[in-house]
């Protein structure tokens, strides 16, 4: 049964779904699958960005990357590139940030980064930390 509906002010309904892909959803960008699974495990880290570095922590963490809290991520934009020191085992990877959560709103305010390439000292401690080798801790399965 079709049931006519009127929409208020500037809404309007497209003619078909290939027409609301095509019209209204034509800016929206889609974001990567995560490969890997996260983990709830916080631990200390640095950020070195345009020669500043900065104390964070992680709020979670996977093979494939983090999100590290910090309390001015608009200085941060998706795609510029970052060094984060891992304290524990004394090494540390670059990264790329992926996206952002601005301070203020009802999460942690901070960045969510993808590893360029772990290190051995790195893949060494999160085999230790997330109890999971590489390939067995997969999110999803991605083509």
């Amino acid at each position: 049964m079709l049931i006519p509906m009127t929409m208020p002010g500037a809404a309007r309904q497209e003619n078909s779904v290939a027409d609301f892909i095509n019209r209204a959803c034509k800016n929206f960008l889609p974001r990567t699958l995560r490969a890997h699974h996260r983990h709830l495990i916080g631990i200390s880290v640095a950020t070195r960005f345009n020669g500043i570095e900065t104390r964070a922590f992680t709020l979670d963490i996977s093979w494939g990357g983090a999100f590290i809290v910090d309390f001015n991520p608009e200085r941060f934009h998706p795609g510029d590139e970052l060094t984060i020191f891992f304290q524990e085992p004394g090494c540390e990877a670059r990264a790329t940030v992926c996206w952002k959560q601005s301070w203020g709103l009802r999460h942690a305010p901070g960045i969510g980064v993808q590893f360029h390439e772990l290190s051995n000292c790195l893949n060494d401690f999160f085999l230790r930390l997330l109890k999971h080798a590489k390939d067995h801790d997969r999110d999803r399965l991605v083509a």
